[in-house]
């Protein structure tokens, strides 16, 4: 990262969404195999847990809650450099006046 080009803090957030989504689709993964198809519960039985849960439905949470979770926090986190679409409007008004 320099300074002239720093990593906007929206892609930052939506990075962070995205790891805590995958983190969170893995939680309602394991609660939905314990609770809709009655695997074990047991510490050591975690994984028999996630694997009770149909492919089709975990492919589903796993890219539907992390996509989401990025987008949310990429929206709502605000970027202090990025130029508003009225103020890139003024600068090329200007730059078409100056020529």
């Amino acid at each position: 990262m320099s300074t002239e080009n720093p990593i906007s803090p929206k892609a930052v957030a939506s990075t962070g969404g995205a790891g805590l989504g995958a983190a969170v689709g893995t939680l309602v993964t394991w609660v939905l195999g314990v609770t809709v198809w009655g695997a074990s519960s047991a510490a050591g039985r975690a994984n028999d847990a996630i694997a009770a849960v149909p492919t089709p439905v975990s492919a589903v949470i796993l890219l539907v809650i992390p996509a989401a979770l990025a987008a949310i926090l990429g929206w709502s986190i605000t970027d202090p450099h990025r130029v508003t679409t009225q103020q890139l409007q003024t600068l090329r008004d200007a730059e078409d006046t100056a020529r």
